[in-house]
């Protein structure tokens, strides 16, 4: 969000008006939220079968409600609401099933790279020794 000056503006986003904006917005799934040199945020609500290819942009998706099934790089991962992803550039994924109200956040970050750039690794598990309890 930019102001009068040209100068980026605080902005927060509410998923009640993101969700009322996309059902307007019919028959698309998802609406720019913000967008500036190296970043790009989208409210993002599938209806159908997610079919994305990989991006060339580093991604974080922050699911908002319902929940889903999600495949990174081969390997199934259930996700819900208050979950928080990322996903490398290039790296395949795409939800296989999700309930009717999923609902996301995704910020598409850094700058664009080619796969000739990328190196894709194993996804990490986590444990409750990498993240210790405060």
């Amino acid at each position: 969000m930019m102001n009068e000056n040209g100068r980026h503006r605080a902005y927060v986003g509410r998923k009640s008006e993101w969700a009322a904006r996309v059902a307007n917005n019919a028959p698309s799934e998802w609406l720019v939220a913000l967008h500036s040199n190296d970043c790009l945020v989208e409210y993002w609500e599938p209806r159908s079968v997610d079919n994305q290819m990989p991006h060339d942009r580093d991604e974080i998706y922050v699911i908002v409600a319902g929940d889903g099934v999600l495949e990174l790089h081969g390997d199934i991962r259930p996700v819900a609401a208050g979950d928080l992803i990322f996903v490398p550039a290039s790296m395949p994924h795409c939800f296989v099933r999700h309930s009717p109200d999923l609902a996301m956040w995704i910020v598409f970050f850094g700058p664009r790279k080619t796969t000739a750039a990328i190196s894709l690794e194993p996804i990490s598990r986590v444990t409750s020794d990498v993240f210790p309890p405060t």
